[in-house]
């Protein structure tokens, strides 16, 4: 696409405008129960108590002075969001903006992302262990996964073994073990550009923090007559999905308004029109290649989102109320879109309960008057040349 797109900045993810939405529905909010708040107090308890054990098992490998100063970074992670993996994409894109020559091991779901990439050497599957590239001799090694039990077995025969003077880890967990002599203070960070942003800070050795802009391979991008927008009503959860009432409230804000082309992928009925479309994409690069040729993008919080800011399109994301992250961060504050014009919507509850809010508790009029306004102030200028409200 790219190279417009690329030349516009991203917004600081603490400028990224959000909207509290208060949802009266309080049979909607989902407890967490009691067998779930006790299974994640035993498994930090395991993590904490693993460290000592995974410190014996680990002998520390001999600094490989002939691998200090020649440019090749080991980068090993097992993410398996595809929004994550735009981020790392962005992380090894800069690497070698810097010079740096990637060798990357990921997670077999997100393998096909990297594999055609100018951005990487060579692409390898985390659930294999060690392969051929731990022969090679590398200036830098860097474990990106936070949580230690993702792929810990391979992780731990990777970092045995590697050659490598410089072996940083970004978890608080495995800091401590012999595999590594660097800690990356990634959980400090809120946002993923952030917490990337550290690690490459620390690979390059720089004074100053840097940060890092997701990235997706180029799409061939087509320039509509009118704007297009893609509207995605699913997320990986079910708690992150839009309701059939919902969906059909999106659809009759635009049906039968020809200032835009509205594409909408739903497991709902979607009621088409001469302007509202649904978007029968059968793959992840299908619906990336719809999005690439938008105008705006409006989601649930999900991998599109963070396709909008690989694009630089605005994008309006919507998340449920309560959810955090593994480190006790609000979602929305770790995955903001960051291109110019988003706005973020984070559901409330008028109770104490700490339960997750589903995006299904938000009534539909409420969720079409959002929408609403994020039109009028995205295409201010095609809302202007006609005197009928949206």
């Amino acid at each position: 696409m790219n190279a417009a797109a690329d030349e516009k900045p991203l917004l600081a993810a603490e400028d990224v405008p959000v909207r509290y939405v208060e949802c009266t529905d309080g049979g909607a909010v989902r407890e967490r129960s009691a067998f779930v708040r006790a299974l994640k107090r035993l498994n930090k308890a395991r993590l904490h108590a693993g460290r000592r054990w995974k410190a014996k098992s680990a002998k520390r490998v001999a600094m490989d002075e002939t691998a200090v100063s020649n440019g090749r970074v080991l980068v090993v992670e097992a993410f398996r969001g595809l929004g994550d993996s735009f981020y790392v994409h962005g992380l090894l894109r800069a690497l070698v903006e810097h010079g740096k020559r990637v060798t990357l091991v990921t997670h077999p779901d997100t393998m096909r992302f990297y594999e055609a990439s100018p951005y990487v050497e060579s692409v390898h599957s985390i659930q294999d262990g060690a392969e051929s590239f731990i022969d090679e001799s590398y200036e830098a090694a860097i474990d990106l996964n936070n949580v230690a039990l993702q792929y810990w077995k391979s992780r731990r025969e990777i970092f045995a073994r590697v050659r490598s003077a410089r072996r940083l880890s970004c978890s608080v967990y495995t800091r401590g073990t012999a595999l590594f002599n660097e800690y990356v203070p990634f959980a400090e960070q809120t946002h993923m550009s952030q917490r990337l942003g550290a690690c490459l800070t620390a690979i390059l050795k720089c004074a100053e923090p840097l940060r890092v802009a997701p990235f997706f391979p180029a799409r061939v991008r087509t320039n509509p007559t009118i704007p297009r927008i893609y509207v995605n009503t699913v997320g990986s959860e079910s708690d992150r999905c839009w309701s059939a009432e919902q969906v059909r409230a999106i659809c009759r804000i635009f049906e039968a308004d020809p200032r835009f082309d509205v594409w909408i992928y739903s497991p709902h009925a979607v009621p088409e029109s001469r302007t509202v479309h649904r978007a029968a994409t059968r793959s992840f690069e299908d619906a990336a290649q719809l999005a690439a040729s938008s105008q705006a993008i409006i989601s649930p919080d999900t991998s599109m989102v963070h396709l909008g800011s690989a694009f630089r399109i605005p994008v309006l994301a919507f998340y449920a109320g309560n959810e955090k992250d593994y480190f006790g961060y609000p979602i929305h504050r770790v995955f903001a879109p960051l291109s110019q014009g988003s706005q973020m919507i984070a559901l409330t509850s008028g109770t104490a309960s700490a339960g997750v809010i589903p995006l299904s508790a938000m009534e539909p009029d409420v969720l079409a008057g959002i929408v609403r306004e994020f039109l009028l102030s995205t295409f201010s200028q095609n809302m202007q040349s006609r005197s009928e409200p949206v």
